[in-house]
């Protein structure tokens, strides 16, 4: 059973995970993370804007969470370039690269795009990583569903209560600030890529038991994604 969330009753959590209506195996992982949450409540994370967001604490927190929680898992999705194309691009490109002008448009698309894949990137990176460790105890915080924090692992072993991993694709990447974790929290910060040298970190990652996690297993990985992604489109349209 879950631990009470700030001011909220055992049996007002009940009716929150009731109406999320997870299976089994989702809702346990779930409670852990409301177990975190209440255990190092500065790292719960906004689950909506303005004024009609739900407050921590309450069943529309709570049921909001889950659904980011939920959405985090869900099939992958890339995002497409979403912001306006800046004419200096092309001013840019032709006079200090040397880009001729039949090769503006491709060249700058596929630096929009370049920059969306940098973001997929550390979300393939997580669902890579909670595959190997999510059967060895840990649970993926899913929707970043815990602020500053990508798996947490629960091990009360009389020095600490919780062990806590935040990932990233590359060693250059801003980083959520920790400061908020809660003294008797373990907390590992690991990084793929780095940016410079042009290397990997695979050897380095902090969970030892997850001896099968590598680069070349990484990059299987995203290609598989990738095609099972241009197969649904392409059934798509189709249609």
């Amino acid at each position: 059973m879950v631990s009470v969330l700030s001011s909220l009753s055992s049996s007002a959590i009940e009716q929150a995970l009731q109406r999320l209506k997870f299976d089994g195996v989702l809702r346990s992982k779930f409670e852990v993370v409301l177990d975190f949450l209440d255990y190092s409540p500065a790292l719960m994370p906004s689950v909506g804007r303005g004024a009609m967001a739900p407050k921590p604490g309450s069943v529309g927190y709570v049921v909001n969470l889950g659904n980011k929680f939920r959405a985090g898992r869900a099939v992958l999705a890339p995002a497409q370039p979403g912001t306006a194309e800046d004419p200096l691009m092309d001013d840019i490109l032709e006079t200090f690269y040397g880009f001729a002008p039949a090769e503006l448009p491709r060249a700058v698309q596929s630096h929009r795009l370049a920059m969306v894949a940098e973001n997929l990137s550390g979300e393939l990176l997580e669902r890579y990583i909670a595959q190997e460790l999510e059967p060895l105890g840990w649970v993926w915080c899913s929707g970043s569903s815990v602020r500053a924090v990508d798996f947490i692992k629960h091990t009360p072993d009389g020095r600490t209560e919780w062990h806590a991993l935040q990932v990233k694709s590359r060693n250059n990447t801003e980083n959520s600030s920790s400061s908020a974790i809660r003294k008797g929290t373990d907390i590992s910060k690991w990084w793929r890529f780095h940016a410079k040298k042009g290397r990997t970190n695979w050897d380095s990652f902090p969970v030892e038991a997850a001896g099968t996690l590598s680069e070349e297993g990484f990059r299987a990985y995203v290609r598989a994604a990738g095609e099972k992604f241009a197969s649904k489109s392409r059934s798509e349209v189709s249609l």
